[in-house]
């Protein structure tokens, strides 16, 4: 069974413009998989996201200390467990919202040890005429910093542009499109870029020569702690992200270890 989790950055619940874009695209998502489907969109008005404290915690311990008096460790449990993620948010002042700020703001240990690679991310945008490419370009960053294969994006327009929510007929080709671009890189392996490579061997090196430090320092644990997760996520034995993709009990069984708090 493949599993799907959208975090939609937007109050407006039901009638959210960004959550029935995600639902069409994971209809289509679904048209094309041999296996069964599991898909949650979970909105904004449905989560509880305190804000970054800017205590450099998740850095040095590799926990935040707040994920246990929030929704965020449930979150992470979501995103660490499903397959492909949807990361959707409207266009607020040519950005992306407030609340999926929050939300990244809480993931950004998960900027440096890229827990979401063997996944597929997929940043989803909606807007009224402008700046979707701007919050699209985002949310991809954001998830190929945290490992995720970005094969496609999604992204319509609620007045003005090429692709219009209304307009079902060009809407419904448009995603179907994109997910068959998706289902071709599940059958046919992942794909990263060489950004995400380039960044993933820096901090392999990084984390290794603080990982030998503390085998002679072990007291050092709470001052390294990122090299502590990377450890524990098992991506210090490789020399790629391609290389842990392909090796897909190895990636989950170093989740197994991975701890988020």
């Amino acid at each position: 069974m493949k599993k799907i989790i959208a975090l939609v950055g937007s109050r407006a619940g039901a009638k959210s413009h960004t959550k029935e874009l995600c639902e069409k695209l994971i209809h289509e998502l679904g048209q094309g998989l041999k296996e069964e489907l599991s898909a949650e969109i979970i909105t904004a008005d449905r989560w509880h996201i305190n804000g970054c404290l800017s205590c450099g915690c998740c850095f040095k311990e590799g926990l935040c200390a707040q994920d246990k008096k929030d929704d965020m460790a449930a979150i992470k449990e979501k995103l660490l467990s499903a397959d492909i993620i949807l990361l959707a948010s409207p266009v607020f002042a040519a950005n992306i919202s407030g609340d999926m700020k929050t939300l990244i703001d809480r993931l950004s240990l998960w900027l440096h040890i890229m827990p979401l690679i063997g996944k597929i991310g997929i940043p989803v945008c909606t807007a009224s005429s402008n700046h979707a490419n701007r919050v699209i370009d985002y949310l991809k960053e954001m998830l190929e910093y945290m490992g995720a294969s970005a094969p496609v994006s999604a992204a319509a327009y609620v007045d003005f542009g090429d692709v219009l929510m209304g307009d079902e007929n060009n809407l419904k080709s448009y995603l179907k499109e994109k997910a068959g671009i998706v289902q071709q890189q599940i059958k046919s392996g992942l794909s990263f870029t060489e950004k995400q490579e380039r960044v993933f061997g820096l901090q392999n090196a990084k984390f290794k020569k603080q990982l030998q430090f503390l085998e002679l320092y072990p007291s050092f644990q709470h001052t390294f702690g990122e090299a502590v997760q990377w450890n524990r996520l098992g991506y210090d034995k490789y020399d790629s992200i391609h290389e842990i993709a392909s090796q897909t009990f190895i990636t989950k069984s170093g989740r197994d270890q991975y701890s988020i708090w």
